[in-house]
């Protein structure tokens, strides 16, 4: 018996099927897996948006455990979920189908294995689904030209400034600078550092 796995002969599989980002997704296939300590839905996802990542797919998992129930319950009302099923606390496969939403996802890597997380999740009616694709599309060419927004208290992307005493400096922004800089006595025997010329 002979049985096709996907991406089988490619040795850079994970560079080309791990996705970090937000997406606009279809639900194309599922799987009920019973494991004895963490049971989950497995989900293949379709991308339908940005243009530039279309019909590419990828898997992930939620999962069904007590403490887990809640993404769980994300995931299915914002892909718009028959409610009555949810109401019911069943999750049918056939339901899952075909249904559409907005996910943000990362990629990591456990013990050598690869791993797509869905962090978040978003409904999708046209009126959405237009919107997003708008501003994924600014998202991408921002990040390709290289142009990052100031953020206050973020000196590099996934780097928070923790620590920083002069948070809103950076920034000019004036309300941050008198919310967060602390005056201390003394400070006007300094006064003569104002009259030192360079």
């Amino acid at each position: 018996m002979r049985h096709q796995i996907l991406g089988l002969h490619s040795r850079h599989q994970d560079s080309e099927t791990s996705f970090d980002g937000v997406f606009l997704v279809r639900v194309e296939r599922t799987w009920y897996r019973r494991h004895p300590q963490k049971p989950f839905v497995e989900l293949r996802f379709v991308i339908l948006d940005p243009q530039s990542f279309q019909d590419r797919s990828f898997f992930s998992q939620v999962y069904c455990t007590e403490r887990a129930l809640w993404k769980l319950h994300w995931f299915l009302r914002d892909f718009a979920y028959d409610a009555d099923l949810l109401n019911r606390d069943q999750v049918d496969q056939k339901a899952l189908l075909n249904l559409r939403g907005v996910v943000r996802t990362s990629h990591k890597i456990v013990n050598g294995r690869s791993f797509q997380n869905l962090n978040s999740f978003a409904p999708a009616d046209e009126e959405q689904r237009q919107e997003f694709g708008r501003l994924v599309e600014t998202t991408v060419h921002q990040i390709e030209a290289g142009h990052f927004n100031s953020h206050s208290g973020i000196r590099f992307p996934q780097n928070g400034c923790i620590s920083c005493s002069h948070l809103g400096l950076c920034l000019n922004n004036q309300q941050l600078v008198i919310a967060k800089l602390i005056r201390k006595p003394g400070a006007s025997d300094l006064d003569w550092l104002d009259e030192l010329v360079d």
